[in-house]
């Protein structure tokens, strides 16, 4: 709870970027947060041209398409994205999964750049959106969902984050959308939510060896073991891997639990699909299906490894994340068994309270991810 109130003080100290931006003033009050937009532009408004930046760079738009740039923003992220305070772990993003989170129905090439030296063409900034469809209070807005803003580890008191966000904003603004949403490790102006995330250790020994967790006082490693023993089988009748043809039920099952929320995303049978539908290490879906048929619950969970920076052997660990909006027991079980699938080792599973993954914070063990995945209970 300290730390908490720490990190929200932040918000009322002076921010030389984001007092600059349209978004509501902690200072102001609740007396000034009106509904609607905070600033009205139209498309005259916009520049046709690119932010200017130092002589030494150049702005590039990756083709995540292409192996080779898909590749090199991989490599980047890796060396150089989110990782946590005490510099032991950093997410490590495989390149499938980047193209799958990053091509999304209906997404915008354009909107998927990055900054480079002019004279080696070596990239050192990126950042991303893609569109996504939002209810306001039942009003549907296409906005922005931003993610993988990321500068190279030398450069970042040059102030490139600043003017990739207002490049990409300037991108988003010409295709006549407004609005974005976007997640932060820390307070900035001004949360519209904030989330806590719970890990569940699977394999709790190796996720003790790289000092992920640690022996709670007055326990032993034997009684741990115990207590994160999984059950041998899944008591839920009905629980399968989700398939293609469960799309259409799925897709009406999160639209309607979703509607529950007052800001929620409206997702469109193509997005369920391409989010939701099970692919190879990267996301794993699976379905309660009742004696009729009919399909009752549905839990999604996305992988991302984790580099491990200080190990001496263990190189990696691998989480499995998802919305804890049903059974974090479901959950637990699903992600043992997919793991037992794929023949790979998943160490722990992680969940968030809250329903969109994309509006909310991230720390280290977990993706900002990049696309949401979602459980939901009828």
């Amino acid at each position: 709870m300290l730390k908490e109130m720490k990190e929200r003080a932040g918000l009322y100290e002076k921010h030389t970027f984001w007092d600059t931006q349209p978004v509501l003033k902690p200072s102001e009050g609740k007396e000034k947060a009106l509904e609607g937009a905070v600033e009205t532009k139209q498309l005259k408004d916009i520049r046709a041209d690119e932010y200017p930046l130092p002589e030494t760079y150049e702005w590039t738009t990756i083709d995540i398409t292409k192996d080779a740039e898909l590749n090199e923003v991989y490599d980047f992220l890796k060396e150089h994205y989110v990782g946590d305070s005490g510099g032991n772990y950093r997410f490590r993003y495989t390149p499938n999964f980047l193209r799958w989170a990053l091509t999304p129905p209906d997404y915008y090439k354009d909107w998927i750049l990055g900054v480079r030296i002019k004279a080696n063409k070596k990239l050192v900034g990126f950042i991303s959106g893609i569109p996504l469809k939002v209810s306001v209070k039942g009003v549907p807005i296409v906005m922005a969902e931003i993610d993988f803003l990321c500068v190279h580890a030398k450069l970042r008191t040059k102030r490139l984050a600043p003017v990739l966000i207002k490049e990409v904003t300037r991108r988003i603004n010409q295709k006549g959308l407004w609005q974005a949403i976007y997640t932060a490790g820390k307070c900035i102006p001004t949360p519209m939510a904030y989330t806590r995330y719970y890990y569940r250790a699977i394999n709790y020994k190796k996720l003790l060896d790289i000092d992920f967790l640690s022996i709670p006082p007055k326990s032993s490693l034997k009684r741990q073991l115990r207590i994160f023993k999984l059950p041998e089988d899944t008591p839920v009748p009905g629980f399968r891997k989700m398939a293609k043809k469960d799309a259409p039920q799925v897709h009406v099952l999160l639209n309607e639990y979703l509607k529950k929320f007052v800001i929620h995303p409206e997702l469109s049978l193509a997005e369920v699909k391409h989010m939701i539908i099970p692919r190879d290490n990267i996301v794993d879906s699976y379905v309660v299906e009742d004696e009729e048929k009919n399909i009752t619950d549905v839990i999604s969970i996305y992988f991302v490894p984790c580099s491990v920076l200080k190990h001496k052997s263990i190189k990696e660990y691998k989480v499995g994340l998802c919305n804890m909006l049903g059974s974090l027991y479901l959950l637990l079980r699903q992600h043992q068994d997919s793991i037992a699938e794929s023949g790979e080792d998943g160490d722990t599973a992680g969940g968030q309270t809250g329903g969109r993954r994309s509006l909310l914070p991230q720390h280290h063990g977990k993706s900002h991810i990049l696309r949401s995945t979602f459980v939901s209970k009828a």
